[in-house]
């Protein structure tokens, strides 16, 4: 087997989002949360100044984000505005306070209905599998969500940018997952949605870059080396025609 591993993408790849209002599904997050947070007992603002403080927050940190070019952490944006109206939470807390914050997200997220077989053959065939996420959602968030659906055993290696000082299409990113999974660049698969960030970026370290047709890639000129896929359940196919 020419290849060792294979590399995905989060967000449109493993789980399908497909388009939405972010600031809809935030506001939604922290309608959660406050309700949350009222149940503990917690100061608190108005719901509505309460929104207004995570949706300032969460703009400024993504015009950082583009400015420095790495992610910052959503966990960190709960303690710190907690920490501002005096809230005392345990760490379990806090996770589930993060989880109920991403759970609108969560809501909307499917895998696709033969994935865990596509998964299956994919091990089959000898590959290590990890996820390589440009997320600002926070880790516990995403395992999370894989938990519950039932894959996170699958995906042993996860690299999440909002771990990191850096995200895709940095070479660093990449770098860290390749070693984590115990492969070369060019033994490496990459899937994912974006062609700014995945596979350009997978392209730069020389691994093998798979676009999984989506809406964020709709109308994109695709680069000419970079296999495509409309659906998962083509790659196993794809990887054994390419050995």
């Amino acid at each position: 087997m020419k290849y060792r591993a294979v590399l995905f993408d989060f967000g449109d790849t493993i789980v399908n989002f497909g388009p939405f209002d972010q600031k809809e599904l935030i506001k939604k997050a922290c309608e959660d949360s406050y309700r949350y947070l009222s149940n503990l007992g917690q100061r608190l603002p108005s719901m509505k100044n309460y929104i207004r403080r995570i949706l300032i927050t969460i703009k400024l940190k993504l015009m950082w984000s583009d400015i420095t070019g790495n992610d910052f952490d959503a966990m960190d944006v709960l303690k710190k505005t907690g920490r501002k109206f005096g809230h005392q939470l345990t760490h379990q807390q806090w996770l589930e306070l993060l989880r109920i914050w991403y759970s609108p997200l969560m809501e909307i997220g499917q895998v696709e209905k033969n994935f865990r077989e596509t998964i299956d053959k994919l091990e089959e065939m000898g590959l290590s599998l990890g996820i390589v996420s440009n997320t600002y959602a926070g880790a516990e968030a995403l395992d999370h969500h894989l938990r519950e659906l039932n894959i996170l055993e699958h995906f042993p290696v996860r690299v999440y940018s909002c771990n990191y000082k850096f995200r895709k299409p940095d070479k660093r990113i990449f770098k860290s997952a390749a070693d984590k999974i115990g492969a070369d660049f060019s033994e490496i698969v990459f899937v994912g949605d974006k062609i700014e960030t995945d596979i350009a970026g997978s392209i730069g370290c020389g691994m093998l870059p798979v676009l999984k047709k989506a809406h964020t890639n709709e109308g994109k000129k695709i680069p000419e080396n970079a296999k495509v896929i409309n659906s998962l359940d083509e790659l196993p196919g794809l990887i054994s025609a390419e050995c």
